[in-house]
């Protein structure tokens, strides 16, 4: 994990692994990045950028404990979390944030597995979490930054009169998700 500048390791933090963009081809994520509803539910007045930054590996007895995802730059404002399917148990991740707690799963079940369901959660980088422990099985999650460049005030008026908001969003206000995409 990160404590400014210093890569720290530390079993009894976080226990994971994690594999860095340049050995990865997550194209066909990219090709399907939700966009339209994060910028909806989360940044409606910014333009956004998604970069990929890692593929995150917890093996049984994985974990990571409360913390916030480092900060690259003042546009960084939120993180997009993409499983990638895999079988396991426990791994959970629980978002706190203004006295609000939020579990989310990640696991899939083998019927999970066949169709085209995959499950993604994106939240403000100012939201602490953390991530239970792996029971069984392998979880694997593609972290992408979110970087959030504000519309100036014509392109928001403008934005305002031609974006249908949904009442039913699954927004709570600090983070987005849902399961397909």
């Amino acid at each position: 994990f990160g404590r400014g500048d210093e890569t720290v390791y530390d079993e009894d933090i976080r226990k994971g692994r994690e594999l860095c963009p340049d050995v990865l081809d997550v194209s066909i994520y990219e090709r399907n990045l939700p966009q339209d509803e994060i910028k909806r539910s989360l940044f409606p007045y910014s333009s956004l950028e998604f970069k990929f930054s890692k593929l995150a590996i917890y093996e049984p007895g994985g974990h990571f404990h409360v913390h916030r995802d480092t900060v690259r730059s003042h546009d960084h404002q939120g993180t997009l979390l993409i499983e990638v399917r895999s079988t396991h148990t426990g791994g959970d991740l629980v978002l706190e944030h203004n006295g609000e707690e939020v579990q989310w799963s990640l696991a899939s079940n083998d019927s999970d597995l066949t169709g085209n369901l995959v499950r993604y959660i994106a939240f403000f980088t100012d939201v602490n979490h953390r991530v239970e422990p792996i029971l069984s099985g392998v979880r694997l999650v593609l972290q992408y930054d979110i970087y959030a460049t504000p519309m100036d005030e014509a392109q928001q008026s403008k934005r305002q009169k031609s974006v249908p908001w949904e009442e039913d969003d699954d927004s709570e206000g600090f983070f987005t998700k849902t399961s397909v995409f």
